[in-house]
């Protein structure tokens, strides 16, 4: 058969009607759609093994200060790690003979933005301690939209006002993996648990009491703070 003959008038328009713009996506249903992005595991650096955390609060301004001391370990030998801080200020970081450490940060709410230069070079399972005096900038407002306030980022303070007098003072923390770096420095991976303490130097005179949700290795009783 030549292709004359397959060439026939109603051939002709239905391969000119194929070859308008838009002709063969008109086809598709409406039910397909693009994936969404893909959203990876993020990929660690350091190993974090446990956090330990000492707290002033001030109550007007509504911010924390204090000290962060994580341990960790490195994933490759190197002399520099990288830590989540979302717009904290950060005074200074020593490492565990109390020297002070170099570090540099960039601020902002990125991944890795505190970069800290150890005393040397640490192996992979080798364990060192950095600390890091700090203060938290991020105030978490109320949200009408969000029980947590605003995205569940950094503390939460709960304190009287005019209208409501009677209304206990707290401090409240979602814990969410991208929401805890606005009240302390670490590395905040979903699918990692690590031990970890803290302890309230507060300036009142009555007792408040710190509870944590026992999610990491075993629970725990209240911690409690007193005036220090």
């Amino acid at each position: 058969m030549s292709l004359t003959n397959i060439l026939t008038p109603t051939t002709l328009v239905a391969l000119a009607l194929l070859a308008l713009p838009g002709a063969s996506s008109a086809q598709q249903p409406d039910s397909i759609k693009k994936l969404p992005p893909a959203n990876w595991t993020r990929a660690r650096n350091v190993d974090v093994k446990h956090l330990a955390i000492q707290l002033r609060f001030d109550w007007q301004k509504q911010q924390a200060s204090g000290t962060a001391a994580v341990t960790l370990s490195p994933i490759i030998p190197t002399n520099q790690i990288s830590l989540d801080a979302a717009l904290l200020t950060i005074n200074a970081v020593t490492a565990p003979n109390g020297g002070k450490l170099a570090f540099d940060y960039a601020g902002g709410e990125s991944n890795d933005n505190l970069k800290i230069t150890l005393d040397r070079i640490y192996q992979p399972g080798e364990d060192v301690t950095v600390k890091i005096d700090y203060r938290t900038n991020w105030i978490n407002r109320a949200d009408p939209n969000s029980i947590g306030g605003s995205n569940g980022k950094g503390l939460r303070f709960f304190q009287p006002t005019s209208t409501t007098p009677n209304k206990r003072r707290q401090i409240w923390s979602m814990g969410q993996t991208e929401g805890n770096r606005y009240w302390f420095p670490g590395y905040q991976v979903l699918e990692r648990a690590f031990g970890w303490q803290w302890g309230l130097v507060e300036t009142l005179v009555r007792e408040l009491t710190a509870w944590r949700d026992p999610v990491t290795r075993g629970a725990a009783p209240p911690t409690t703070g007193t005036d220090g």
